[in-house]
């Protein structure tokens, strides 16, 4: 190694041969802090990151305490930001290889929690669900086989049942997650969301408020003033008329990014106060939308 530094990598195979898998991790901790290092076998950064990450996975018990094997794999997974899928899994497995089940479910909320591509989080989320539905399995058979009633080990299983089920049906929450970490200004997803909490108004009105507060109306993925109607729509539905008015006022002040949306926007408006029997309230609101400036050098097509 201090002649020859670039055989490196085979130095590593012969370490593997004989089960010096902690000496092994050494030298790859050395071949990935060298930034001048040019593999004999034609090898990426990142493919060399993953023969790292899967020693460390495969083999934790041999691994020496003072390498800091989840400081490692953290670094990998901020430095290749299109493989983060694999690394938390990676993460997570080193700890269910330990017996250390809690900190492995906690690498798996952060890696699903975080992630940016649906790829990724699709690869975490399916090595989570395996991993809790393989406890649930291993419970259900020391139960099955048991003699006499445990009712800790009971109320245990049920605990375990409750979080999976909790974890399928956060499912199409978190995949929303992502979309919206992509891209906070897409209102299509802003909308789904809104559609995901069913009955729950509280949330409804939640998801309604942080979209408003959020999107740049100029940056949109979508209609932005359907969201702002759908919104009033809820509380002109719920009987609350008054608020609907006031949301929809706060709608018709936006700056969208095209004229045709504001109009949209005014045309909701008056049309809400027409279902509601106010007529006149409809022709004023129509009057207030058409009302040209005194002094205007606007054109209408010129949407900046």
């Amino acid at each position: 190694m201090q002649v020859q530094p670039e055989l490196r990598e085979d130095f590593v195979d012969l370490l593997h041969d004989i089960n010096a898998h902690s000496e092994a991790a050494r030298q790859y901790i050395i071949i990935l802090n060298d930034p001048e290092f040019k593999s004999r076998h034609g090898k990426s950064s990142y493919q060399l990151w993953s023969e790292f990450a899967d020693l460390l996975v495969s083999h934790p018990q041999d691994i020496d305490p003072d390498i800091p094997v989840e400081r490692i794999l953290r670094a990998g997974i901020e430095r290749f930001s299109d493989q983060r899928g694999k690394l938390w899994t990676s993460l997570a497995m080193y700890w269910i290889t330990l017996q250390d089940f809690e900190r492995a479910r906690d690498a798996f909320e952060e890696g699903i929690t975080t992630v940016m591509t649906v790829r990724d989080f699709t690869q975490i989320f399916d090595a989570y669900a395996e991993f809790e539905e393989s406890i649930i399995s291993e419970k259900m058979e020391e139960t099955a086989n048991r003699e006499t009633v445990d009712v800790d080990a009971e109320f245990d299983l049920d605990i375990r049942m409750m979080r999976f089920e909790q974890l399928i049906e956060r499912r199409a929450f978190l995949v929303n997650d992502v979309l919206l970490r992509q891209n906070p200004n897409n209102v299509v997803e802003c909308e789904k969301r809104v559609g995901l909490w069913g009955d729950n108004k509280v949330q409804v009105v939640a998801t309604y408020t942080d979209a408003i507060k959020t999107i740049n109306p100029k940056k949109t993925t979508g209609r932005f003033g359907h969201l702002w109607v759908e919104f009033a729509k809820f509380y002109e539905e719920g009987g609350k008329l008054d608020t609907a008015r006031e949301i929809m006022e706060k709608a018709t002040k936006v700056g969208y990014r095209s004229v045709n949306e504001l109009a949209d926007v005014w045309i909701d408006y008056a049309e809400m106060e027409i279902r509601a029997g106010n007529m006149e309230k409809a022709l004023e609101i129509m009057a207030l939308a058409t009302k040209a400036p005194r002094v205007s050098h606007v054109d209408y097509f010129d949407e900046v």
